[in-house]
């Protein structure tokens, strides 16, 4: 069947999920289908283009292992004169990727694809992209691209894209934070803090996020938390957020370090915080935003 024909690279763009793009890891040369819970794959794989799909099942085939994520599927795609030789494997994640077509400071322009097993939009499956804009701040110390914190703005011909990233809300600013290798104590730490905020009628304080794999520029950056900002557009607000603020005066303060000296007894992450300022009697509040990797000795972790 490939005789005479050419080798041809595979594209990102290539194939598709229950007629959606599915992500492309080009340092594998694999794609990734997104789904529910591995063991079992619902919906049609589809190529965009001319040519036929072939599934290859190699000597060491194992169905189990392949329907389980552990080892990818051999395709080939051929038409009449040439052929693309990749494949595929199942995944459960959801997967951001920022493809970067200018770079200036500290800011990449480009574009942003989201890929979501399921989308409660749309209770299946989704791919969704935007013009995007994702920046980082520059720090003091060394600190490597996989744990950098990032905020990520969504455009459409240069106008503010608003849209609902896995299922958090509609919106057109976000922000990632890398999860460094702590991610069941940072995920502790956020739940534990949710749930103080629910038993103390403070929902408006809650931290909404989704974990998601990063990629840029198809390099893999780790997992990541896609994080709602909290801003002037959460409802139900009247005051001001503060940038800087004594936060051992602020309220909630002593719970938070208390929820943080449980997560990381080491101190090995430090805590950034909001602050928010009522209108009417003027408290102050403290709010956990994001973590980041202590790059000096000497600190206390918050």
């Amino acid at each position: 069947m490939l005789d005479g024909k050419s080798l041809i690279d595979a594209t990102s763009d290539l194939l598709c999920f229950q007629e959606q793009l599915i992500p492309y890891r080009s340092d594998l040369n694999t794609f990734l289908i997104p789904v529910t819970a591995l063991g079992t794959v619902a919906g049609n794989i589809s190529y965009i283009g001319e040519g036929t799909i072939y599934f290859i099942l190699e000597g060491n085939w194992e169905s189990e292992r392949v329907y389980n994520g552990e080892i990818p599927l051999s395709v080939y795609i051929i038409d009449h004169a040439s052929y693309i030789k990749t494949s595929v494997t199942l995944t459960t994640s959801t997967i951001l990727d920022f493809q970067t077509s200018e770079f200036e400071n500290s800011n990449a322009y480009g574009e942003m694809k989201l890929y979501t097993p399921v989308d409660q939009e749309i209770n299946m499956y989704s791919y969704k992209h935007s013009e995007a804009k994702l920046s980082y701040e520059e720090v003091e110390g060394m600190c490597s691209p996989q744990e950098r914190n990032y905020r990520l703005k969504l455009f459409k011909n240069g106008v503010k894209n608003k849209m609902n990233l896995a299922g958090l809300q509609k919106d057109d600013d976000w922000e990632l934070d890398p999860l460094m290798g702590y991610s069941p104590q940072i995920l502790q730490f956020y739940e534990e803090w949710n749930n103080f905020c629910i038993d103390r009628n403070e929902e408006r304080f809650i931290v909404r996020y989704q974990v998601v794999e990063l990629y840029i520029d198809g390099r893999f950056m780790g997992d990541y938390l896609l994080r709602v900002p909290l801003d002037n557009k959460q409802q139900n607000l009247q005051g001001a957020w503060i940038t800087e603020a004594n936060n051992r005066s602020a309220i909630y303060s002593a719970q938070i370090q208390e929820m943080y000296n449980k997560a990381f007894p080491d101190s090995a992450l430090r805590m950034e915080y909001y602050f928010w300022q009522e209108e009417n009697d003027g408290a102050l509040y403290a709010i956990p935003r994001r973590f980041s990797r202590i790059v000096e000795s000497g600190g206390d972790g918050t």
